[in-house]
């Protein structure tokens, strides 16, 4: 017997197309699960599901952050979009119907680092 390895495929939701949009709005930066929650308002454990679907997808890469960078919390998952994520991102957003585009948001920019 074989297993299919394949990820199940990603469903355009108001959620998936607002954290696509905090991403492209800075594609160059780290982006980590509570960043994005201050910027879009939507839960952690929501966003944090979403990034790992993207990444099996291979629209983003994704890397720890260093221990010691992070002294005394814990460290950060990062993730970024590939160049392929980028424009399967863009066509995404492009693409959505109305019910699916994001919301404005009001956090801090995405990919900004608190200290």
């Amino acid at each position: 017997m074989t297993t299919n390895n394949t990820p199940p495929p990603l469903r355009t939701t108001h959620t998936l197309t607002t954290i696509a949009h905090a991403i492209l709005t800075n594609p160059t930066a780290h982006h980590w699960g509570y960043n994005l929650h201050q910027h879009t308002g939507i839960p952690t454990i929501t966003i944090q599901k979403t990034l790992h679907r993207l990444t099996q997808h291979g629209h983003l890469t994704a890397t720890w952050e260093h221990p010691h960078k992070a002294k005394t919390r814990p460290p950060r998952h990062y993730h970024q979009p590939t160049p392929t994520g980028i424009t399967w991102l863009t066509q995404l957003l492009t693409t959505a119907k109305p019910h699916h585009q994001p919301t404005p948001t009001t956090g801090p920019p995405p990919g900004t680092h608190n200290p």
